[in-house]
């Protein structure tokens, strides 16, 4: 099989590229880490970064979940669905909307993610040992621009 590649890429553009061919193998290399695969609540990356989302900017509705993380609506319903399964969130009846329902941590979610987040702070601080912030802040700014233009092609 060939390669697919443009006539003249650029070096930013084939940086980019690998780049993002990157990002799936670091997500699987650090969820396989012991740092989070020894956690007891075992959360996917899906619940960790709901449950996260409900931590950082308090109970909101599925649709806002969504619209706020970029994903679909019904991606969200079924991680909320899991989450309800295994008592990591609730949802509460929603005053300004009849059937879009709250959907709140419960403590032990909030446990849960607390638990795992602590986890990867500390896999974090190992895994940064030896690196300079100056790099690490300059990687964080290429993906916090890299979704933004994404965010920016899909709206």
């Amino acid at each position: 099989m060939s390669e697919i590649r443009l006539q003249d890429p650029t070096p930013e553009g084939e940086a980019l590229y690998e780049l993002m061919m990157q990002l799936p193998r670091l997500n699987a290399a650090i969820r396989s880490t012991p740092f989070l695969s020894e956690q007891d609540t075992k959360l996917s990356g899906g619940i960790w970064t709901l449950l996260r989302s409900l931590k950082l900017d308090g109970p909101r509705t599925v649709p806002q979940i969504a619209r706020s993380r970029g994903l679909a609506r019904q991606r969200i319903q079924v991680l909320v669905d899991e989450a309800i399964e295994r008592g990591f969130v609730r949802l509460r009846v929603n005053p300004e909307h009849r059937r879009s329902r709250i959907v709140a941590l419960t403590r032990d979610g909030a446990a849960a993610f607390e638990q795992h987040d602590a986890a990867a702070r500390r896999l974090a601080e190992e895994l940064s040992s030896n690196m300079d912030v100056r790099d690490l802040d300059a990687a964080l700014r290429v993906l916090f621009d890299l979704s933004e233009n994404l965010r920016a092609m899909t709206s």
